[in-house]
């Protein structure tokens, strides 16, 4: 008989809710922006002191005793849902990622190169980086990973002129890719930066689970979503018992590890 769940079906239909949102910060290496807004929305629609103290009513302060049992239950029930998120959205992207046990690992390695091939040419909402990042982009402070909804929001509500403009710049850009010989410029590195995530999962979820070890990458260049600044970023796969990989386990890790990394990208691409 399978042991009762320490949650109620509404509860774990409320989880599934923010399952997306957790896998997206899974393969992201950070769920900072994950943990905190959900614990509020799930003590918000089940307070522990509702089970604690029943007959207090929530607009009475408890006592500083009630408040120290409070605390405890809060902090043991937090441990409980990061428990039941990794166990059951912990290998869902990997899983959902990984090809058939019966391809090869070199056979996965290929596919995934063969992915980073660009063949489309740039997108209007890429040219329109490229033009206005510095004086209509850059000066909104998004997350990274938002910035390019937020380019592709900006160039739709756009005037007649600037979006003439862009055309122009696509043409002359399309015009100069084909007057060059060189292969390596029909590749849209924007595509390719974008893919980079899937590609790292398919390969180091296979070499994880055929060494039973961990790993952390760090990549960084010039960002054609960032106006050409410098981007830099980290991957990893392995976790903690507390469900936290190596860049959020480490306190100093953007101090001691993303910082010196960044500035060495800076001088390996000086030109940018």
């Amino acid at each position: 008989m399978a042991p009762r769940s320490k949650f109620t079906t509404e509860q774990c239909e409320m989880m599934e809710e923010y399952r997306e949102k957790y896998l997206e910060c899974q393969a992201a290496g950070d769920y900072t922006p994950f943990w905190a807004p959900f614990f509020e929305d799930y003590h918000a629609r089940w307070p522990e002191r509702e089970l604690l103290f029943p007959d207090v009513p929530l607009n009475i302060d408890l006592t500083p005793e009630q408040k120290v049992v409070n605390a405890t239950a809060v902090d043991a029930r937090k441990k409980q849902l990061m428990h039941r998120f990794r166990n059951t959205f912990g290998n869902y992207t990997a899983k959902r990622k990984m090809k058939a046990q019966t391809t090869s690992s070199i056979e996965k390695m290929l596919a995934c190169q063969s992915s980073l091939k660009g063949t489309r040419t740039l997108q209007p909402a890429e040219a329109y980086s490229k033009l206005y990042y510095k004086t209509r982009i850059k000066p909104v402070k998004l997350r990274l990973s938002l910035v390019k909804k937020h380019t592709r929001a900006l160039f739709t509500n756009e005037t007649p002129e600037v979006k003439a403009e862009v055309a122009d710049f696509v043409k002359k850009w399309t015009e100069d890719r084909k007057r060059s010989s060189s292969e390596d410029e029909n590749i849209s590195f924007t595509e390719n930066i974008e893919k980079l995530p899937g590609v790292l999962a398919d390969i180091f979820a296979g070499l994880a689970k055929q060494t039973g070890w961990t790993f952390s990458v760090l990549m960084g260049g010039p960002s054609p979503a960032m106006g050409g600044r410098i981007q830099v970023e980290s991957f990893h796969v392995g976790q903690t018992t507390m469900g936290n990989t190596f860049n959020c386990a480490y306190p100093h890790f953007n101090e001691r590890i993303m910082m010196p990394y960044a500035d060495f990208a800076k001088r390996a691409f000086r030109e940018y």
